[in-house]
């Protein structure tokens, strides 16, 4: 059972994503990579319901179109980890990774257990608006994972979009971790990201848009995460390098200065 864009097509006030076909499977990570204004964000709102499709049976979840289950019901498959987390009034960051409890969680637990998984038990009583942008990110993952993990909900996704890009290398690898573990528990893992390195080392599968809001490019990072793909979409060079056994795709110009300082 999967979560697809077929034939997706949406605009604002001009077109952002044009003709899209996308399917992500439970237990996998899917990778959605592309410029600045690609359409990736509105992709995953559409993905989730938060947009309605032109068409109703572009976006679907095992079949259903997404934007017509009941919020209670899609709470139950899918989970989503804003890039900039947004709280309106002073809660607390227990509170706040609560807001899951929505979703109908059994219990507590999986809040203090959330908590703990993202470092955050020495913060749970601060207010959010006391935390600094990379402990926000920390929270909003929390949240998600306590919805996402203790739904007995068949398929299971969370879509984070640059759920990384505010923390520290630390945090980085730990909530890479983290979404390693479902995606080994079933859970489907979607995330938009702009630092290539991190994308090759925890991908699957790879989707590429370019700046029209099309598919440029999909499939394993082997075959996509290469310079005669992205040069075309980032109009920028790439470097492919060899590190500890490791394929790492570099920006040119960042791969040149750092080899001249060394």
């Amino acid at each position: 059972m999967t979560l697809e864009a077929t034939s997706l097509s949406f605009a604002y006030r001009k077109p952002v994503l044009r003709d899209l076909s996308l399917r992500f499977a439970p237990g996998r990570i899917a990778l959605v990579l592309g410029p600045n204004g690609s359409g990736k964000s509105t992709l995953l709102r559409l993905l989730l319901g938060l947009l309605n499709p032109p068409e109703p049976a572009a976006c679907t979840l095992a079949g259903s179109p997404v934007h017509a289950l009941a919020p209670s019901r899609r709470a139950e498959h899918l989970a989503y980890v804003p890039h900039h987390p947004h709280v309106g009034y002073a809660y607390t960051v227990r509170q706040y990774v609560s807001f899951s409890l929505a979703a109908r969680a059994p219990s507590a637990d999986s809040v203090e257990t959330a908590l703990d998984q993202l470092e955050l038990r020495g913060l749970a009583d601060v207010p959010i608006a006391e935390l600094s942008a990379g402990q926000t990110q920390r929270a909003s993952i929390a949240r998600a994972l306590a919805q996402i993990t203790t739904s007995s909900a068949s398929p299971r996704f969370l879509l984070a979009d640059e759920p990384t890009s505010a923390l520290d290398p630390r945090h980085v690898a730990h909530v890479l971790s983290l979404f390693r573990s479902l995606s080994r528990g079933g859970v489907g893992v979607i995330l938009t990201m702009h630092d290539l390195a991190t994308a090759a080392s925890i991908a699957d599968d790879v989707y590429v848009l370019n700046s029209e809001g099309q598919l440029a490019a999909q499939g394993p990072p082997d075959l996509v995460l290469v310079p005669s793909v992205l040069e075309n979409v980032f109009s920028t060079g790439f470097d492919l390098v060899e590190s500890h056994g490791r394929r790492v795709i570099f920006r040119r110009d960042f791969h040149s200065d750092a080899a001249a300082m060394r």
